[in-house]
């Protein structure tokens, strides 16, 4: 039987037949600096292979955006450069991931190493968590260390009690993993062609360019290019974030961060990202310091939905109250909601805001967060279509697709949380268009068929609508406003709730307000 051939770099020292060895196996957490799992590896003196396994699972999934395997790659390219400058490597190990990590630590044992697995929580996808309990299961049967270090995102936050925020950022003042100095490299010279099948990443993402897939033009991947995107944020681009942020057109050309993408890939820690933040702020104006604030908050919130998919993984994939079942399903879509569906993904719906916001999302691979909203609620309150249809979408052209804040998002939008407002929103594409891009320079950009308007007066007035907004946000709304409130009667119950009435006496002749469930915007 062939082995796997294995030697160390000649810093390394000669070898114990019992010595350990260190497997890191990296996710969602491409970066060196701030990463617990490289800290405690390169710091306990043993020799270390780096490794990323490519499952055909990967290929496979329905969510598979193309976009961001493009991006994921660049970014296993510069960890695997990054290493080269300390001495070591990253190999890309091709083929089932239990199988390709089990093939390495057993072919490790034959020859005298021990094998010791470092890998970071991941917190994703099912087929994930099902594969790291049984990469766990599988090395201590056989009374090899595994260590699990915290995620990319830095922070236990689903472990957080009730004064969440405070022990957040407290926790983001901690101090960093500092990025290794020095590697004691243990290098992969053969591999058993029985086995697993490994290759470089430069290889990878070559083969990946002969592909056709589609590329974003808006982001590179990678650590070293994470944190040119994070400093030219905070020197010049940040200033006026707190509201830029919300006008699509400002904030493709560059108002809002423009990380997402890192922070989905680990390429750059939230915790790195408010620290660099922080001190910028204390040492800037008061306007531009709100708009850091602001900035550091949505990372806190960011951090909040990876938690609440942690403590419940089936929010991705089932409605968060199954009264939401009658009406939310991921079924195969019928009569007018298929013509619909395709219209609102190809950017053809008539509604300038949806179309121009769409073709950027199939473009570049990115909207900004109120567009995503939008587009939400349009498909999911306006055509009819479950929210399962659109957040799968958004996952194969979103470069910063993310399961935790995307699925729940989309449940947000469709109206499926919080029941115990007595009102949701609903984001009205001509309203957003009037009042987010006024000059219609993010419309003429994606639509040129509205080159020629000078308002949004004008857009609106020659758009042909391919359903009646008002007609169909009326009946929808009103369908997903009366579930809302036999959740809201049944979590009253339920927990108990004694609901609140007034101390007022009642003006005799005092009309009484009518109730406004549908939230417009």
């Amino acid at each position: 039987m062939n082995q796997m051939l294995l030697q160390t770099t000649p810093s390394t020292t000669s070898l114990r037949s019992t010595q350990s060895i260190n497997i890191v196996w990296f996710r969602r957490d491409l970066r060196l600096l701030d990463s617990q799992i490289v800290h405690l590896a390169t710091t306990n003196q043993n020799p270390t292979i780096f490794v990323f396994c490519v499952d055909p699972w990967f290929y496979n999934q329905p969510q598979i955006g193309w976009k961001r395997v493009h991006f994921l790659f660049e970014s296993l390219v510069d960890l695997d450069n990054r290493l080269n400058d300390l001495g070591s490597k990253l190999t890309i190990l091709e083929g089932n991931t239990l199988s390709s990590l089990t093939h390495l630590a057993t072919s490790l044992q034959k020859i005298g190493l021990v094998p010791e697995l470092y890998f970071s929580e991941d917190t994703q996808v099912r087929y994930g968590l099902e594969r790291d309990k049984q990469v766990r299961e599988l090395f201590e049967k056989n009374n090899w260390k595994v260590m699990q270090g915290m995620s990319n995102f830095t922070t236990p936050n689903h472990k957080y009690g009730e004064n969440w925020g405070k022990e957040y950022y407290t926790h983001q003042q901690n101090q960093l993993f500092p990025e290794p100095t020095q590697i004691i490299n243990y290098e992969i010279m053969d591999h058993d062609r029985q086995g697993i099948v490994s290759t470089q990443p430069q290889q990878l993402l070559d083969r990946f360019n002969t592909t056709n897939q589609p590329k974003s033009e808006l982001f590179t991947g990678g650590e070293t290019r994470a944190h040119l995107v994070l400093e030219s944020f905070l020197e010049h681009r940040s200033d006026g974030y707190h509201w830029k942020l919300s006008r699509p057109w400002l904030s493709q050309i560059g108002a809002t961060s423009h990380l997402s993408p890192h922070i989905a890939f680990g390429t750059i820690s939230t915790r790195v990202i408010y620290q660099r933040s922080r001190q910028k702020r204390l040492q800037i104006n008061s306007k531009h310091a709100f708009s850091l604030k602001s900035f550091e908050e949505r990372l806190r919130w960011r951090d909040h939905f990876n938690g609440k998919l942690v403590k419940d993984p089936s929010i991705g994939w089932q409605n968060h109250y199954p009264e939401f079942n009658s009406v939310y399903q991921f079924n195969e879509l019928e009569g007018e909601r298929v013509e619909y569906f395709e219209r609102w993904k190809n950017g053809q719906t008539g509604f300038a805001m949806v179309d121009a916001s769409m073709r950027q999302l199939n473009t570049q691979g990115y909207m900004n967060f109120r567009m995503r909203a939008m587009n939400a609620t349009f498909l999911t309150i306006n055509c009819g279509v479950s929210w399962h249809w659109g957040a799968q979408y958004f996952m194969t052209q979103l470069v910063d697709g993310d399961v935790a804040i995307n699925h729940w998002q989309w449940q947000m939008q469709a109206g499926i949380t919080n029941p115990f407002s007595q009102t949701f929103r609903i984001y009205n594409p001509d309203t957003n268009m009037t009042e987010r891009d006024p000059d219609l320079q993010y419309i003429k950009y994606w639509c040129p068929e509205y080159t020629h308007c000078k308002t949004p007066k004008d857009v609106i007035e020659i758009s042909k609508h391919m359903l009646d907004y008002a007609e169909t946000r009326q009946k929808n709304g009103k369908i997903i406003s009366d579930i809302r409130k036999q959740v809201r009667e049944r979590l009253t119950i339920q927990l108990g709730i004694i609901p609140k009435t007034s101390t007022k006496t009642p003006r005799s002749r005092a009309k009484p307000k009518k109730s406004t469930p549908l939230k417009s915007d």
